[in-house]
């Protein structure tokens, strides 16, 4: 080839590496503008959708109450439009700004109250004109749809703004919008991210491009030696390559994936989230407000009260109805009398101490006791509990007392025995005269559980549910968390809903559950990855080998020469290795006679080589043959080439020991076994080692006796005799009285000495088939089995309770303990082995309290 030939090809080449990488370049400024657009519309769908989820907690009604100028100030529903926008806020963590706007007959719009405090210089007071508005915000106004614009610059900064128009009738004009800003630069940050990715991309294709084709041309003018080094130049710069095309795809795949499944459960959640909003609105404004207009009319009776409330409280969702008349302290007697007469039994003005008891009420200038409740079921607030003694309530009573308008309160309830968070929605109760002072109350009460129930009974697709209460200058605070734990990935999916109360802000985080997860699976990002880097490595392994093939054949045959070399270094070696191993070696030929071994062999065996070569390995086994276990051991070696296991050898002088014995055939060129190589390992120490950890496992390492596993291991057994024989099983589970004291007394070693020397009684006084067991600390369990007459149990408890009748010698003492014992029988007590444990477990520390109180009254008597 001439250097011009050479010049022009090199030319042709620079010239078509320089058109791909303009392909490239505008390739991935392709993509990077896509991406911005995908990134930009899942952006505005996302403010949309929160948006219009903070708008159905906003009541219109109260929004038509307000002026929208300067009085709204003073105005208490103002106050609590500020309280909570400014709680909701923390809610959505991108959002800078809520405003609720109105607009005038004459077309400007202005502010009725927005999230920021009271006196910021970025606050807008209410009948504030917003004169820089966008024209494209009008049409949330004049077509009464929704609208997401942005970015938009103005006073305040720059900012994405959705405008959701409140709810209204199709022939009325809409009174109110609510706008969720936020902020522009972070919007402008998450594009920016999107177009990263490509644009990585192309910048990371082009450098090895360039790299490449640089140092091809170097290699081009090395020696021979030198160009070796590269020689897998080519394999490496399509690697890289590909790796590149393949991370990127990937990457892009997951994240336009995610948006999808997060489209997906965000229509899910906002869908049977909304059910919520309707529970609450049913609290609010079906039970609260119809039973606080009830008690508009004029004086009502219980019997009157009862009739209607009854209707309220079969709502599922509706834990009771009360009312609660406003009682001045002089006027206590003369309440307390005529309620007594009414429900014809003692009735007193009453409140919880700090222990939780129920008590008389304390002297204090007004009480707030409950009059009427329905249903009469339940354990909180029952009739005559003064609600002014509970603090949450008081202060939603004072503050209605003041702004005139409804409450909450999150007060302790229990469900099933179980603590639980409820809501207490108060509704004052005035006089009909103008400005007459309280007179009392309507409260609705449920159980925070009954939101998340509504979501949940849906189906699986959510999972968890978390809810939180929300302040303004605080940070959230968990009351309850339904469901499933939160499993790894769904805190991608988090879908938030604001729950709005009478003066209290709650938030619902929504999580998906396992059939979501299972029918949305984040997938086709590894399934592009594994595909992309197989067919990389393919593509770079065909154009590297295509490349450098004569070079690669030449290394080859030295490298071949030099294996030759190392192989038969290695034939020496193992060799010498075969000569000085530690376990015994045998070599036999096909038809199994000995023919040679290693030093190690005779150590094991006590046989020197010559007096075992031409004999067959059977000389040194030590158990008792059978024709057809020889004939399985021969058909196994032949089918497989293989055989292991344990057996049991006799040395020379006939001392038997273990040994783990692997058979494997050798075989030549044609498959044809030449020879059999045995390997035996001397196991006696692992075999002992085996057992006592076997029995470590099973056992309590201080008093011997099986521990929670076994334990568990002998129940299942006895009650599957129990069910075969029909029959029943008694279980104590026992807790030692005074342990501690006795610890603290002697010292943690006579402690020890005293469990050791109980297990030890109780083992004495059982029968064979029974079982003791050390649960834990100081407590142990017994199971009885084959117990035919249940009142055996009766008789058992009193057998083992004489046992700690006698102290026990521990050490230099003798030491008195007694016993508390908890009993469960099997059927009666539970099905399985766990259910009847933990009944047992209740029973004595029942039986531990009854004791106490016992040694309590016993005290005070004396």
């Amino acid at each position: 080839m001439t250097a011009r030939k050479k010049r022009s090809f090199l030319s042709a080449a620079d010239g078509l590496l320089l058109l791909i990488i303009v392909a490239v370049l505008g390739t991935g400024v392709f993509f990077g503008i896509w991406r911005a657009g995908e990134t930009d519309g899942f952006l505005r769908e996302e403010l949309l959708r929160d948006t219009r989820v903070l708008a159905e907690t906003v009541n219109v009604a109260d929004v038509r109450l307000l002026s929208g100028d300067e009085t709204d100030l003073e105005k208490p529903r103002y106050r609590r439009f500020k309280e909570y926008f400014r709680s909701v806020l923390p809610a959505f963590p991108d959002a800078r700004f809520i405003t609720l706007a109105g607009r005038r007959y004459d077309g400007r719009v202005f502010f009725y109250v927005d999230s920021e405090p009271a006196g910021s210089k970025d606050e807008s007071p209410p009948g504030e004109v917003y004169d820089a508005v966008d024209p494209a915000f009008l049409p949330s106004f004049d077509e009464k749809r929704a609208v997401v614009v942005g970015p938009v610059t103005d006073h305040w900064g720059t900012w994405i703004s959705a405008w959701i128009p409140l709810s209204v009738h199709s022939s009325e004009r809409v009174p109110a919008v609510l706008a969720l800003d936020i902020s522009g630069e972070k919007w402008r940050k998450q594009l920016l991210c999107s177009i990263i990715c490509p644009a990585l991309m192309a910048l990371l294709i082009v450098v090895i491009l360039l790299a490449g084709r640089f140092l091809l041309r170097r290699r081009a003018s090395m020696d021979e030696d030198a160009r070796w080094r590269l020689r897998f130049l080519e394999f490496f710069t399509a690697l890289l390559l590909g790796l590149v095309l393949t991370a990127g795809a990937a990457y892009m795949l997951h994240d336009r994936e995610l948006r999808a499944h997060r489209r997906a459960f965000s229509a899910i959640a906002e869908a049977r989230s909304a059910r919520m909003n309707a529970t609450l609105c049913t609290m609010t404004g079906f039970v609260l407000d119809g039973t606080g207009r009830l008690f508009e009319i004029g004086e009502i009776e219980y019997g009157m009260f009862r009739s209607y409330a009854s209707h309220l409280s079969q709502l599922q969702d509706v834990e009771a109805v009360l009312w609660s008349p406003r009682i001045p302290a002089d006027g206590r007697g003369e309440f307390e009398s005529a309620i007594r007469d009414e429900w014809r039994g003692a009735l007193e003005i009453r409140e919880r101490d700090e222990s939780g008891r129920s008590v008389r009420a304390g002297e204090r200038p007004v009480y707030f006791p409950v009059m009427f409740r329905s249903p009469m079921t339940g354990n909180e607030f029952q009739a005559g509990s003064d609600l002014f003694a509970e603090p949450e309530i008081r202060d939603v009573i004072l503050e209605a007392e003041t702004n005139r308008l409804p409450g909450s309160a999150l007060v302790r309830m229990y469900r099933n025995g179980r603590p639980d968070t409820g809501v207490l929605l108060w509704r004052p109760h005035f006089a009909k005269l103008f400005g007459s002072p309280l007179a009392g109350g309507v409260s609705t009460l449920f159980s925070l559980q009954t939101l998340s129930n509504v979501v949940l009974s849906g189906g699986n697709e959510i999972g968890t549910i978390r809810i939180s209460r929300l302040s303004p200058d605080s940070p959230p605070r968990i009351l309850l968390t339904s469901g499933d734990d939160v499993t790894p990935g769904a805190e991608l999916f988090r879908f938030v809903r604001p729950l709005s109360l009478p003066g209290i802000t709650l938030m619902a985080e929504i999580f998906p559950g396992a059939g979501f997860l299972r029918l949305h699976p984040v997938r086709s990002w590894w399934v592009t990855l594994a595909v992309g880097i197989v067919l990389t490595a393919a593509l770079s392994s065909f154009i590297g080998f295509s490349a450098g093939r004569r070079e690669i054949l030449e290394r080859m045959v030295g490298r071949r020469t030099a294996e030759l070399r190392r192989s038969e270094a290695r034939h020496r070696m193992a060799s010498q290795i075969y000569r000085s191993l530690s376990e015994g070696i045998v070599v036999t030929n096909p038809q199994g006679y000995i023919l040679d071994g290693n030093a190690a062999l005779e150590q094991l065996t006590g046989y020197t080589l010559d007096e075992i070569r031409g004999k067959r390995p059977g000389i040194f086994s030590a158990q008792k043959k059978h024709a057809h276990d020889s004939v399985r051991f021969w058909e196994c070696l032949r089918a497989n080439g293989a055989w292991q296991g344990e057996v049991w050898n006799r040395r020379k002088d006939g001392e038997a020991y273990p040994v783990w014995l692997t058979v494997n055939a050798v075989t030549d060129e044609k498959g044809e076994v030449t020879h059999y190589a045995g390997v035996l390992m001397h196991i006696g120490d692992i075999k002992s080692e085996q057992q006592r950890l076997s029995h470590l496992a099973y056992h309590d390492s201080l008093t011997g006796l099986p521990n929670r596993l076994l334990l568990a291991d002998r129940l299942e057994m006895a009650l599957a005799r129990s069910r075969r024989e029909k029959n029943s099983v008694v279980l104590f589970f026992m807790d030692l009285d005074g342990f501690k004291e006795i610890n603290d007394r002697f010292g943690h070693e006579t402690g020890d000495l005293l469990l050791v020397a109980v297990a030890r009684r109780l083992v004495g006084a059982i029968r064979e088939q029974d079982t003791v067991a050390r649960f834990g600390g100081d407590e142990f369990v017994v199971v009885f089995d084959g117990i035919h007459d249940r009142n055996e149990a009766g008789a058992l408890s009193r057998k083992v309770e004489e046992l700690f009748s006698e102290p026990f010698p521990v050490g230099a003492h003798r030491v008195f303990c007694g016993v508390s014992i908890g009993t469960a029988i099997y059927p009666g007590d539970g099905e399985d082995a766990q259910k009847l444990i933990v009944h047992a477990d209740m029973k004595m520390y029942e039986e531990k309290a009854r004791r106490k109180e016992k040694e309590g009254e016993t005290a005070s008597n004396t």
